[in-house]
């Protein structure tokens, strides 16, 4: 899960930018030879981050305008995995962040965890 300090206030990157900064991680990645066998890419997760809630927290200032982009950032990142055939997995409907808007809470880490082994089994099963 990639993208969020993209939208902190000192890089001023547009939604746009942050996926587009997601497509060439995940194209290097893609084109390397550490995949299962060592010979071919490993195949891609791309797991879209629950919306932020920063605005009235402690890292307002430091993100500002950041909980209106990442609204915007799952539709983009669907489009990017489906373009180039990367699984997707959303987080926005399972998951909330937590008190302070930016990290996940205690009880989210399990529950992304069940969400992330239920998406690989499901992608397991596509491939058989």
């Amino acid at each position: 899960m990639l993208g969020a300090n993209d939208f902190k206030t000192v890089s001023d990157r547009s939604v746009e930018d942050a996926v587009s900064g997601l497509g060439e991680l995940i194209t290097i990645i893609q084109t390397s030879t550490y995949g299962p066998d060592m010979r071919s890419s490993p195949r891609t997760l791309l797991i879209g981050y629950p919306f932020l809630s920063t605005e009235n927290g402690i890292f307002a200032d430091i993100f500002k305008g950041a909980d209106e982009k990442s609204r915007n950032f799952p539709a983009l990142c669907a489009d990017l995995a489906e373009k180039h055939g990367y699984a997707y997995l959303d987080m926005s409907p399972h998951i909330e962040m937590g008190e302070d808007g930016l990290h996940f809470d205690r009880a989210a880490h399990p529950k992304f965890a069940q969400l992330v082994t239920e998406k690989i089994a499901l992608e397991e099963l596509k491939n058989e």
